[in-house]
């Protein structure tokens, strides 16, 4: 007999687990780009919990996640372009 760890390499080149790898969703990815931009992202959940909505599902969270990243990079945006100086030519 070979012995355990010969089975734990056997096992780890199949990949083979007792318990499912964690998958990532989209709407986890979301969540990280929302943090790494300086924001708590369950701020925009509770946006719409308090609108009425009891039950979000993870399709929704994306969406409002998705919603919020296109907000924060629209006014980042907008802030720097006023920012250029205007460009006047002498003709």
């Amino acid at each position: 007999m070979k012995g355990i760890e010969f089975l734990r390499s056997i096992y780890a080149a199949a990949n083979l687990r007792i318990f499912q790898k964690q998958r990532i969703t989209l709407a986890d990815i979301l969540k990280e780009i929302i943090r790494s931009r300086g924001e708590d992202p369950s701020k925009y959940l509770k946006e719409q919990i308090m609108a009425g909505r009891v039950v979000l599902s993870e399709e929704e969270k994306t969406e409002i996640y998705a919603r919020a990243i296109w907000e924060m990079l629209r006014k980042e945006y907008m802030t720097n372009l006023r920012k250029i100086p205007e460009v006047t030519t002498c003709f």
